[in-house]
């Protein structure tokens, strides 16, 4: 999938979100856009293009977060937000490549 394929089924899934009004997906989503869009920015005075690589470690780079959130959470005693981080990290997840995906799970 290209980056422009993937930015585009990116914003295509954030709109059945919000149609069908799934607020983990939808924020989630907005998450991950708006770090995309920071990545670009980034890029900019370098006068390079966001590829799928960079699309690939931007997503990468957000379920690491997710997942030090959910270690943070566990060892605070807040399951609540432990459900929450997770909720994410399953959202992030579909936007890897299957074999990446596989072998990231906890």
């Amino acid at each position: 999938m290209s980056n422009v394929q993937f930015l585009k089924k990116i914003e295509q899934d954030l709109k059945e979100a919000i149609l069908s009004k799934r607020v983990e997906q939808i924020s989630t989503l907005r998450m991950l856009r708006a770090s995309l869009q920071n990545k670009e920015i980034e890029l900019r005075p370098k006068k390079q293009k966001i590829s799928e690589e960079i699309v690939m470690e931007v997503v990468k780079q957000e379920i690491k977060k997710r997942k030090e959130a959910i270690e943070m959470f566990k060892k605070g005693g807040r399951e609540d937000l432990v459900s929450k981080e997770k909720k994410e990290l399953e959202i992030l997840e579909r936007y890897l490549p299957p074999q990446l995906s596989d072998n990231k799970k906890m």
